[in-house]
């Protein structure tokens, strides 16, 4: 029997939504409820939930003008922005 893909969270870390970078689930199905409902308001913030084995890519993309990565981790930053 082949387990859940591990993926990490690679957005910024906010303590109130429950989200910590670099944290590692066995697979979106591990993720705490709190963290499946704020995908599902936030369907985007799925794309900082990556396989292990495409961390690295990932982060480039975060880097990058106009990637989904990007576009997610700023989506991210304003959420966090608009708790203070």
């Amino acid at each position: 029997m082949r387990g859940l893909p591990n993926v990490m969270y690679v957005g910024p870390t906010i303590v109130a939504l429950g989200l910590k970078q670099n944290t590692i689930y066995r697979g979106l199905e591990a993720m705490p409820p709190q963290l499946v409902n704020l995908v599902n308001v936030k369907p985007m913030l799925a794309s900082l939930f990556v396989p292990t084995v495409k961390i690295a890519e990932a982060k480039k993309n975060i880097m990058t003008n106009g990637t989904i990565e990007n576009l997610a981790f700023s989506e991210v930053i304003k959420m966090m922005k608009g708790q203070r």
